[in-house]
């Protein structure tokens, strides 16, 4: 999980997403919140990383996309 912070550090420090960046990211916040290392610490910081970017506006909005 360490390592997968690391390689999504280019697209987590970005200051603006699209729409399917965002889905994306919280595709993965929700497939590693509910995996066996959940309450790992690199997990739990990169959820809030990706709760921090993913509460931001996207830069295309799709309303038909699940939040």
């Amino acid at each position: 999980m360490e390592g997968a912070g690391t390689e999504l550090a280019a697209v987590l420090g970005a200051d603006q997403y699209t729409a399917s960046i965002t889905i994306r990211l919280r595709k993965l916040d929700t497939l590693i919140g509910s995996g066996p290392y959940r309450d790992s610490r690199p997990v739990i910081d990169l959820r809030e990383h990706i709760h921090e970017v993913t509460i931001r506006p996207a830069l295309v909005s799709a309303p038909t996309e699940p939040r």
